[in-house]
């Protein structure tokens, strides 16, 4: 967990926003995003361990709402409200939070994708479009977060949509 906190620590005091470091020596394995996060959380708020787990917190607290969203979107304000407490209620999300890993991030942006996809195939929708831009900016946020992972779940779970509602071709 240190080394998450650790390489945005050294973004600010070599001004090199490119290149991760960690004890000077490149760290080029992971996505560079969630560090990007806290370098602005660290500039906004000083060198802290609770300010690296600000954009984790905050990731956590979008996708109660995004759920919140959802639900009420595809159901009833009831059952978005329900879902959206289940999940800021429950001791997955509770336990993901704790330490310093970007996967409620990368669950925030496929969610999002997942729902810009929907939207976008909503035949009462006004904005498709937007929608499609939706789902293509969370993917790439997911990229850069994660990796190939926030694509391939999209796109997989939209194919499989299609293909079984007979609407692929």
């Amino acid at each position: 967990e240190p080394r998450y906190a650790e390489i945005p620590r050294e973004m600010i005091e070599s001004g090199d926003w490119v290149t991760a470091r960690l004890n000077g020596v490149a760290y080029l394995e992971k996505s560079p995003l969630i560090e990007w996060l806290m370098v602005v959380s660290f500039k906004i708020f000083g060198v802290h361990d609770w300010a690296a787990r600000i954009p984790v917190a905050l990731s956590a607290v979008m996708l109660c709402w995004l759920t919140f969203r959802m639900g009420a979107w595809a159901f009833s304000l009831r059952a978005g409200l329900y879902a959206g407490l289940a999940l800021a209620t429950s001791i997955g999300l509770w336990l993901f939070t704790r330490i310093q890993i970007p996967d409620v991030t990368v669950t925030l942006t496929i969610a999002l994708a997942l729902w810009a996809f929907l939207r976008a195939l909503d035949p009462e929708e006004r904005r498709p479009a937007v929608w499609s831009a939706i789902m293509a900016a969370a993917m790439g946020l997911g990229l850069l977060l994660k990796g190939l992972i926030a694509a391939v779940f999209p796109i997989a779970a939209a194919v499989l949509y299609l293909a079984f509602s007979r609407q692929l071709l």
